[in-house]
């Protein structure tokens, strides 16, 4: 294989990538932020670490950035067309950690809705 064939073969691959990254036909898993994941739906969703100082971070102490901290969480779940998995670790470098009050919120049902097939250890 020639330099020049080689190129075309990358050129021809990186086109590919390209058309199926805007088609959303790439298989795998996507690693997105809350905030990255706007605008975007995904079959499975899994949200990690929805523990109080993360999700609401511990810096949203008054009652407008904990609400935002709250859409964001709704903007994280609803990327979920099929299943979604919200993640809540019992410890963090070492140390215990407490469930996020949003995830206490959908545990007591405040939200009955999103309570199917709702698994708690």
């Amino acid at each position: 294989m020639s330099l020049s064939q080689w190129l075309d073969g990358i050129t021809e691959y990186l086109k590919q990538c390209d058309t199926q990254r805007r088609n959303n036909t790439v298989e795998g898993v996507h690693m997105l932020t809350m905030h990255g994941s706007k605008g975007l739906e995904y079959k499975i969703v899994m949200v990690m670490d929805v523990c109080e100082g993360i999700i609401p971070y511990n810096k949203a102490v008054l009652d407008e950035q904990i609400e935002e901290e709250r859409r964001l969480f709704y903007v994280a779940m609803t990327r979920a067309k099929e299943k979604l998995y919200l993640l809540s670790p019992k410890q963090r470098y070492n140390k215990d950690t407490t469930r996020s009050r949003f995830l206490e919120e959908i545990l007591t049902a405040r939200y009955p809705l999103l309570r199917t097939d709702l698994h708690t250890p």
